[in-house]
């Protein structure tokens, strides 16, 4: 059985379980000590003293990353997708714990799977573990899967929040695991890239576990500021003292009583998988704060 901490709440009338990943790892927060847990320990046992990896100035990826280099006694070298902002407390949290980041155009950014732009970067850097954008590898998977342990057959739905994939992929491949899986995307939908990413990883004993993506909670724009949405988290907020992040949980919990409405899981047992992130909301509140502001003046 999982010691995760499990949160009952009410949606739209119906029981949900929500399991509080945010709470049992606090430090590398939620999904991402298990993206990173066989990562890092491979690299140790190889020798490497330094990570390379990508990601946004303020990815949960990259803060976590450091967070757990740092723990570690490992160094890290972020690729930071646009510029430097001095004042971005992602980047400035980064920089406390000693790591280094390099900031380069969006335009080359796109390169990060590229292996001949990869090539160059070790060559640059030297002896580094290179670490894909949102961790997401066979490794980061693998341990994923560990996520449900010992509840994965207690649900007959299943919901987590969607970005590289990586999550829902070890999710799906969680040994014993009965129940329908949905992922909800917080990236545009407009061109799915990510469900053959997915399928990717799926291994041989879960082909036949059925899943799908969600698109219809992105709200136009990953990581974008949507007065809907920001009113919606902190009514939920309110209503069940549970936090979830602006990035990605909010959305998932948006979508998942969207479906509910439906009446489409009547009778159905319900499981959402809270994947942390609340370093996020520093940043939200950074990025958009004079949107805020505006929507609480409206309130008054």
């Amino acid at each position: 059985m999982t010691t995760t901490p499990i949160t009952t709440i009410s949606l739209q009338g119906y029981p949900v379980d929500v399991l509080r990943l945010e709470l049992a790892y606090p430090d590398v927060q939620g999904n991402k000590f298990f993206k990173l847990k066989y990562n890092l320990s491979t690299a140790v046992e190889h020798g490497y003293r330094t990570i390379l990896t990508f990601g946004g100035a303020f990815s949960n990826h990259v803060h976590a990353t450091a967070t757990a280099c740092k723990q570690l006694g490992l160094h890290a070298i972020f690729i930071i997708r646009g510029e430097d902002d001095p004042d971005n407390p992602t980047c400035r949290y980064v920089r406390e714990l000693g790591m280094e980041m390099q900031f380069i155009h969006r335009e080359e950014y796109k390169l990060r799977n590229d292996p001949a732009f990869v090539r160059q970067l070790t060559a640059q850097f030297g002896d580094v573990y290179v670490l894909p954008e949102g961790g997401t590898n066979a490794l980061a998977v693998q341990g994923c899967a560990e996520i449900l342990s010992g509840i994965a057959d207690q649900y007959d739905q299943i919901v987590c929040a969607v970005g590289t994939g990586g999550t829902l992929a070890g999710i799906i491949n969680t040994k014993g695991l009965t129940a329908h899986v949905t992922g909800v995307c917080s990236l545009n939908g407009r061109t799915d890239t990510i469900s053959p990413s997915v399928q990717a990883y799926v291994q041989p004993h879960a082909q036949n576990v059925q899943w799908k993506i969600c698109f219809d909670s992105a709200f136009g724009k990953y990581a974008g500021f949507h007065p809907e949405l920001h009113a919606y988290m902190q009514q939920f907020i309110a209503h069940h003292a549970i936090i979830p992040d602006p990035i990605y949980n909010g959305k998932m919990f948006y979508q998942v009583e969207h479906i509910l409405k439906t009446g489409a899981w009547k009778n159905q047992r319900i499981l959402c998988i809270h994947t942390g992130g609340l370093q996020g909301w520093e940043g939200w509140h950074y990025r958009y704060r004079n949107k805020i502001a505006q929507l609480e003046a409206c309130k008054n």
